[in-house]
């Protein structure tokens, strides 16, 4: 067995592990591990495909050398690194998005929701004033 095949068997098998443990975690902040490890398998097969035909087509333009079976290997070794990449991004997003989202609340809450709905209507009609005299600049220099 050459090293190629033996990191893609290797990747292979963490992938399955790796699915495996997300689709049984119990759920956190955000989106699920499940729903997240779907969405990181249907962005790796879509990926998969284009960087195997890329292969196919670009190694050989900078005299690279692959056979059908070493870009396979070498899809699935990126596959698996992909893979924990995406997942471990999505899960540290949605963390982070649930604690800003969760302080935000708290300021909302010490201020008053009807307060600052207000204040955003405010800055809402300010901001389309400003850029109502922009656009009439715009239009008086063009003419």
């Amino acid at each position: 067995m050459h090293a190629l095949e033996f990191l893609g068997l290797t990747s292979l098998v963490f992938v399955i592990a790796f699915t495996w443990h997300a689709a049984t975690s119990s759920p956190g902040v955000g989106q699920t591990p499940r729903s997240a490890i779907i969405e990181a398998w249907v962005n790796i097969a879509i990926g998969f495909s284009i960087n195997f035909a890329a292969n196919l087509v670009l190694l050989p333009l900078v005299g690279a050398r692959l056979t059908g079976g070493s870009n396979f290997w070498l899809g699935c070794i990126y596959t698996a690194i992909s893979m924990g990449r995406q997942y471990v991004i999505r899960r540290w997003f949605n963390a982070r998005l649930h604690a800003s989202v969760t302080l935000l609340d708290r300021v909302l809450a010490g201020v008053g929701r009807t307060a600052v709905v207000v204040g955003m209507l405010c800055c809402g009609f300010v901001l389309a004033l400003g850029m109502a005299a922009v656009l009439n600049r715009l239009l008086a220099s063009a003419s």
